[in-house]
């Protein structure tokens, strides 16, 4: 299910979708006590399951950010 604006994560709010891929929805959230904006990544259940996907995570994240 997509999240939509005003949408809840923890202490997340979601403010607007940033697009999405194969392995997932990325969103814009703003850290409600901090005021901080941050990409949320919302993964599918089957992805959500695999034992390494956290890692996978992390690699795509260094590879996106890289100078």
């Amino acid at each position: 299910m997509p999240l939509t604006p005003g949408d809840r994560l923890g202490v997340f709010e979601i403010l607007h979708p940033i697009g999405s891929g194969g392995m997932g929805d990325v969103y814009r959230a703003r850290h409600v006590k901090l005021r901080r904006d941050v990409a949320i990544k919302v993964l599918p259940d089957d992805l959500a399951s695999d034992p390494n996907m956290p890692q996978m995570v992390v690699q795509e994240f260094r590879f996106r950010i890289r100078p």
